[in-house]
C-alpha cells in the first residue's frame, strides 16, 4: 500500500510531496503489535519501519486473557523475529520511548 500512495497525486494534484511520502511518515511512528499481526501484518511492517519503534501492548483488559496469552505466545515463538528484536519489542523499546 505504501508504494501506491505517490500515485494519489494523479487524483489530487494539490497533494505535496511531504503528504505523499508515507514511508518517511511511517518511519517516525511507533507501532503496537498486540492482536493478530501474524502471519501477514508483522512481516510487512518490518519492511517499512525501524524495528526500534516496534512495541508490544497486550490490549488487556479489552481482549480476553486467554486470547492475550495465546497471541503473546505466538509472538514469543515466531521465527520472524530474532531473540534480540523480541527483547526490544517486549521491553526495551517502550522503556526508551517512555524514558523508564
Amino acid at each position: 500500500m505504501a508504494n501506491r500512495i505517490p500515485f494519489a497525486r494523479g487524483l489530487n494534484p494539490k497533494l505535496t510531496s511531504e503528504q505523499l511520502d508515507i514511508q518517511s511518515v511511517m518511519s517516525s511512528q511507533y507501532f503496537d503489535v498486540a492482536g493478530m499481526v501474524l502471519s501477514q501484518q508483522l512481516p510487512a511492517l518490518l519492511e517499512l519501519i525501524d524495528p526500534d519503534k516496534l512495541l508490544y501492548a497486550s490490549d488487556t483488559p479489552y481482549t480476553p486473557t486467554p486470547a492475550v496469552i495465546g497471541l503473546a505466545n505466538k509472538l514469543e515463538t515466531t521465527d520472524l523475529l530474532s531473540p534480540s528484536l523480541k527483547t526490544k519489542m517486549f521491553r526495551q523499546n517502550a522503556q526508551r520511548l517512555f524514558k523508564l
